[in-house]
């Protein structure tokens, strides 16, 4: 894998986001893991918001999930859907704990989100894609949905 990112990285990260808001804010609404909130949009504090996200939460977690898991997985078992469920599943379960412990609504949209962004690391070959995908979703979320 890599740390760079190619232009066709970007659209794909910008359609993953797309099919993953498609599911998950339906689904996130209909089990309330997510409610709107209406408040006037700030770019700057999202700008800020999407840089300390990708730093901090979403490079790391990649490299573990993605770089370290999937990657693992996916030598073992070939590029399959095993290998990208497998990594998605375990992503899922490391957020049960956020919020309050077993957080079975967090680990399944979790678990959903960890499905695009292996996605994106398969397709891309770098670690930036999906750790962009993670900041994106994060921060969207952050500043709408809270």
């Amino acid at each position: 894998y890599r740390f760079r990112l190619m232009p066709r990285d970007l659209l794909t990260v910008l359609v993953s986001f797309a099919a993953f808001s498609a599911i998950a804010i339906p689904l996130g609404l209909s089990i309330d893991f997510i409610a709107y909130q209406e408040r006037p949009f700030e770019a700057g504090a999202f700008l800020s918001s999407f840089l300390v996200i990708l730093l901090f939460i979403g490079i790391p977690e990649e490299l573990l999930f993605r770089g370290l898991l999937q990657n693992f997985l996916e030598q073992w078992w070939g590029k399959g859907l095993r290998s990208l469920a497998a990594a998605s599943l375990v992503f899922g379960a490391a957020h049960l704990n956020n919020g309050e412990a077993p957080n079975f609504r967090y680990a399944l949209l979790a678990s959903i989100a960890g499905g695009f962004y292996g996605f994106v690391f398969r397709r891309s070959g770098s670690l930036l894609a999906p750790a962009m995908l993670h900041a994106l979703v994060d921060a969207v979320w952050r500043a709408f949905f809270r």
